[in-house]
Order: C-alpha cells, then structure tokens, then sequence
C-alpha cells in the first residue's frame, strides 16, 4: 500500500515532467481565499478559476457518453505518469488541483462511479497520514461519473479535519470499535464515524441514511465521503448525504447565477468558486442556504430512528 513519503516524491517526479501542471500548482498559491464563520465553522471561499472545467462540467448521460474519458490511459495527457500503488487503480497528480497536492486515483477499467469500494478509501486513508482521501457520488460533484475515481489532497488544506478531531458532534451511537456522531453544529449536514476495527458498521449507516432513488432503494449517486487518519491511527469518517446535485441558483439564467457544484471538498467547508463575481458576493447567507439545499436532512429520515434502536 502507497505511504505518505511515495505520494510525496511521485508528486515531485510529476511536477518536474509536466510544465503545463506545474503552472498550474504554481499559480495555485496565488489564488484569493476569504473566510466566513458560521456558528464557529470557518467556511473558506476559494476564488479558483482552473476549477471552471469540472464545476461546469456537464455530466447528464447524453454529454457524458458523447465524450472520450479524459481518466481512461488512452486520453490521458502523454505528460501524466502513473504511480501503481494501489491494486486495480492508477494514481494521478490533477493538472486542475484544489490542494497543494492533488490526486485523482483512478480505476484502471472504465467503470461508473456506483461500483465504488469504499474499503479501498478506508485502507488508503489509514495508510497516508497526513492526506484526506474522498469520494463524490456520481450526482454528487463527480465530474467523470462514467469512470470511477477517488482523490486525495492535504489534510491540512481543510478545516474540517482538526476541527471533527475536537469537536465530534453528537453521539448517536456505538456499535464495537465505532462511535457514530451527528454533527449538528456545521452549516453542512454531516455523520462523522470514528472507527477502530470492523469497517462494515460505517458501510451499513453510509447506505441507510441516504435518499431513496426512484426504486425505494438508497441512492448511492447522492454521497459525499472524507476519510482520514488521526495520530492515533483511527479512522475519521465524513459522511454528507446530498438532496440534490447543484442548487438551483447553479441554473439561473439572469444575474443571480452562481457558479457552484459542491462536491467533497465544497461540502467539507471549502467553498470553490470559479467567477471572480461569485466570490466577491457570497454572503453568509448564500452559504447557509447552499448547504441547505444540496443536504439531506437525514436527521428527519425515519431511518435513522431504525438504526439508534437497533
């Protein structure tokens, strides 16, 4: 399994070989951030032009299949290597990065999003201290919803981390080595797991607690997911369960559009925006009711309800 220093130095080997990427990281740290705190949450706004690709990215059926997978090797850039690290999937560096360090880890056969193994996530994160690893479901932030992929990023660049190390939220339950908490204190709707052992108690909670897809089943398209792993080796599980995949305001055609389609990253508390005009008029409000209407309030699920009596 890949450690934080391989991760490190193939980051390194790729910057060196790709001018294009390394631009862009370069330019990375010149991007203008500004914070807004609600309820002792810093949400941080990030004006990050390069991120205009995915955030417009039209991912209905129809555009997705009339275009060549850009994850697939074969349309790969010829200046992006691989790291073969983890079985069945080749780790990327993103050449439009949100983190200091960025990787898409990307599965050698085309396949959807929904044919996730979220043990790979899990084992990956307990294994590179220092790093997030994440998850967009395929209506949920995932630019290439045909091809599935993961990424992973600095822990450090979100907030959220140290912050659900100090502040767990509420405790709903225990089941063996895993304490499942509602974070009711973030403008986001949030489950954080902390686990120890067996793994299968936060794939069972992930999989109740989502919307129901058109069949009654859970909509496995509708999740964002961060994993990491604190200096105690435990495993921190973010789950936000999604209502929708953009808010409306995403499809305005007047002046009031705004060019967000929050995905883990935005869901973990920092906020991309692409338009200068759109960050420059963000207001505390506009936050609030982004989170709110893109969230699952799976607190008024009867689902939940099930799980604590079970």
């Amino acid at each position: 399994m890949i450690s934080p220093v391989a991760l490190k130095t193939f980051f390194d080997r790729q910057i060196a070989c790709w001018p294009q990427a390394a631009a862009r990281y370069a330019d990375l740290a010149k991007v203008d951030k500004r914070i807004i705190e609600i309820g002792g949450f810093p949400v941080i706004l990030q004006h990050n032009p390069l991120r205009a690709v995915s955030t417009n990215a039209s991912v209905d059926a129809v555009s997705v299949a009339s275009r060549p997978c850009f994850l697939c090797r074969e349309n790969r850039p010829a200046e992006q290597i691989v790291l073969d690290a983890v079985e069945g999937y080749d780790i990327l560096v993103n050449p439009y990065p949100i983190f200091p360090m960025h990787f898409t880890i990307s599965a050698k056969k085309h396949r959807p999003q929904c044919d996730v193994d979220l043990g790979v996530a899990m084992d990956m994160a307990l294994h590179l201290h220092g790093f997030v690893v994440f998850f967009n479901g395929a209506n949920a932030g995932a630019s290439a919803p045909d091809h599935l992929h993961l990424q992973a990023g600095n822990s450090d660049f979100l907030p959220i981390v140290a912050y659900a190390e100090t502040h767990e939220g509420e405790l709903m339950s225990v089941e063996g080595g895993t304490k499942i908490f509602a974070m009711d204190q973030l403008p986001m709707y949030a489950v954080h797991f902390i686990s120890d052992t067996d793994f299968r108690v936060v794939q069972r909670w992930i999989d109740w607690l989502l919307p129901d897809d058109n069949n009654g089943m859970p909509n496995r398209d509708l999740r964002n997911l961060l994993f990491w792993a604190d200096s105690s080796n435990r495993l921190h599980t973010l789950f936000f369960p999604r209502l929708k995949h953009r808010p409306d305001r995403y499809y305005a055609v007047d002046d009031s559009r705004m060019l967000v389609s929050p995905g883990a990253v935005d869901m973990s508390g920092v906020l991309i925006l692409p338009r200068r005009v759109d960050f420059e008029r963000v207001s505390r409000a506009d936050v609030i009711n982004i989170y709110d209407e893109v969230g699952f309030r799976y607190k008024d699920s009867p689902r939940l309800k099930s799980l604590l009596l079970l």
